[in-house]
């Protein structure tokens, strides 16, 4: 049996097809098998890595008749070509698969983006010329622009109760934003790496103005905005009073006033829904070391009614963003909860956010009754069923316990008194592999066995055992792997659609000014042709005025002549004698000559 698998990340499309010995041709299994679970449209919600083991099994089932090899003809990128023969490699696979590929070879989008930015700079004046009054056209060029600039946002969801903000704390490495009680109102945070390590700034509008703080270590100031303004000058006091004395913690003071400002009239909304931060990220992560520029979006809570259009909010933060990872916070207790199966619908209707890296972070697994070391087959089965996983579940679901992360990052010392009781209870089960209770929360993650193989096996080489063992070690880096390797199919995606809209938009303008030209031309041809005939008539009529005029003329002439008496001086006989003397008069100068 010859099965043929056709993958292409860059259109999100993967298609199957069988060899039929009768007609010679390759047919797609959509239209030849009707009852195969490989007609079940599923590729535009996962790379190929993420679904090959699931493929493979199913072609064994479905195909395998227990003598012959399945032969599987492979079509795509190198890089998925080497998952795919991972998998057919293992023990209960080798010997029921053999696989080869096909002369047609995709590019692995990482080795070609580079070329496809200095491209893309080279035609960008062009085309800004060629879009400048197409506001459409303009903003998906910033769009492009944005995402080859290896901007890579990480849109983090949730419901209060999932620890959301320790999460993103974790990922930043610094106790910035605030915990606890449920704000009211549907704020965004947008944070970025500050490229400076020793600044952050607080970037806002309250009603309808721009503000702009600055902290470097222990000072701060207004870079923009009115310092007198009642809100800075709060913020002011609540800094002054506070007893820490260092940047992070100033911020988080800032940010929790911000956050809380409103709880005062819950109907007067003054401060604006997007709330922008820029901190330094922890060294000591791997967020903090890579040269990808993450954005980090913090969203409110679906479960706080008065957040019922956080999605708008979020939809529109994320304007001019693509190629963002979706990370979905939750609770191992509450991972198949009514709010979250919501939250999840909402989600996945943005389209700046690659459903086909969908992140489920279960939070606080320290506290959780796991089972021992990781989850039976049976188990995982039973979770990967669960509604809301069902719609999400792409990459994996990760495992994770953010204080234990956090304080990883930064050698326990926690500002927070909860964290910090938390970090310090537990953070020995971590570190020391003699313990009976000793911890490895990413052995508990559920991802396809041969990414799973790779992802234990890099956390246990990690140095820093407790940094591995939260499981946050292991989210940071498979947020790096989707920004080194999987965004930069949907980068190269965007650049080519791009391009082609851009290319029809170029072709009906040329079209439309084409049709104009020639209807100018046509109506210039039609007026000259009406000149034309006016001038002929007009000619026409001047020539047969001026022929009347001279035939009058010339016969009044005529007749005048004609009327007059004609007196001639000389006779015929003298005439003559004047020609003779004329001839003499001629023959003597020829000879003298």
């Amino acid at each position: 049996m010859n099965i043929k698998i056709v993958s292409n990340p860059y259109t999100r499309e993967i298609d199957f097809f069988s060899f039929k010995e009768q007609s010679a041709n390759w047919e797609n299994i959509k239209d030849d098998s009707k009852n195969s679970r490989l007609r079940e449209d599923t590729s535009g919600r996962n790379f190929l890595p993420f679904r090959i083991k699931e493929i493979i099994d199913t072609i064994i089932s479905e195909y395998y008749t227990g003598e012959d090899k399945i032969h599987i003809l492979f079509e795509g990128t190198q890089d998925e070509y080497k998952e795919v023969v991972k998998v057919c490699s293992d023990d209960d696979i080798k010997d029921k698969i053999e696989v080869s590929r096909t002369s047609r070879i995709l590019e692995n989008a990482s080795t070609i983006i580079k070329e496809i930015k200095n491209n893309f700079e080279t035609v960008q004046p062009i085309i800004e010329k060629i879009v400048k009054d197409d506001e459409d056209v303009h903003k998906d060029l910033n769009k492009v622009s944005d995402a080859l600039k290896d901007i890579i946002p990480i849109c983090v969801f949730g419901n209060y109760s999932s620890g959301k903000s320790s999460f993103i704390n974790a990922l930043i490495g610094s106790e910035v934003l605030p915990s606890g009680g449920d704000p009211v109102t549907a704020k965004i945070y947008k944070i970025e790496r500050s490229d400076n390590d020793e600044a952050a700034k607080i970037r806002f509008e309250y009603k309808g103005e721009p503000f702009e703080i600055l902290f470097e270590g222990t000072d701060y100031h207004l870079l923009t905005g009115n310092a007198e303004s009642d809100i800075i000058q709060d913020i002011f006091n609540s800094i002054n009073e506070s007893k820490t004395r260092n940047m992070t913690a100033y911020v988080g003071i800032a940010l929790e006033y911000l956050n809380s400002y409103e709880k005062k009239d819950p109907e007067n909304i003054v401060i604006s829904n997007v709330i922008e931060l820029e901190i330094p990220f922890s060294k000591n992560g791997i967020l903090g070391q890579s040269y990808k520029h993450f954005v980090i979006f913090d969203t409110p809570g679906s479960n706080s009614q008065s957040n019922v259009e956080h999605s708008a909010v979020l939809t529109q933060a994320l304007d001019g963003f693509s190629n963002g990872i979706p990370v979905w916070v939750t609770t191992y207790e509450s991972i198949d909860s009514t709010d979250n199966a919501s939250l999840c619908e909402k989600i996945l209707n943005i389209d700046a956010l690659d459903k086909r890296f969908t992140m489920i972070a279960v939070n606080k697994a320290d506290g959780s009754d796991l089972d021992d070391c990781e989850f039976s087959e049976e188990k995982e089965q039973e979770i990967l069923e669960y509604s809301s996983v069902e719609k999400m579940y792409a990459s994996g679901i990760y495992f994770v316990s953010s204080i234990i992360g956090l304080g990883a990052k930064n050698e326990g010392l926690l500002i927070d008194k909860h964290y910090r009781k938390i970090y310090r209870s537990q953070h020995e089960m971590y570190s020391d592999p003699d313990d009976v209770d000793y911890a490895m929360l990413y052995r508990y993650n559920i991802m396809p066995k041969q990414i799973k193989k790779n992802v234990n096996e890099y956390c246990a080489k990690c140095s820093n055992l407790i940094y591995a063992n939260s499981g946050l070690y292991c989210i940071e880096k498979e947020m790096e792997n989707f920004a080194s390797r999987y965004a930069s199919y949907n980068k190269c995606q965007m650049v080519y659609t791009f391009l082609r809209t851009v290319i029809e938009k170029t072709n009906k303008q040329i079209d439309r000014r084409t049709e104009s030209c020639k209807k100018q031309r046509d109506k210039i041809r039609e007026e000259l042709e009406t000149e034309k005939a006016k001038l002929i008539d007009e000619i026409s009529g001047i020539s047969e005025r001026k022929e009347s005029e001279f035939d009058s003329q010339s016969n009044a002439f005529v007749k005048e002549y004609l009327s007059q008496n004609l007196n001639y001086r000389f006779g015929t006989e003298e005439l003559k004698q004047i020609n003779i003397d004329l001839s003499h008069e001629n023959i003597k100068e020829h000879h003298l000559t």
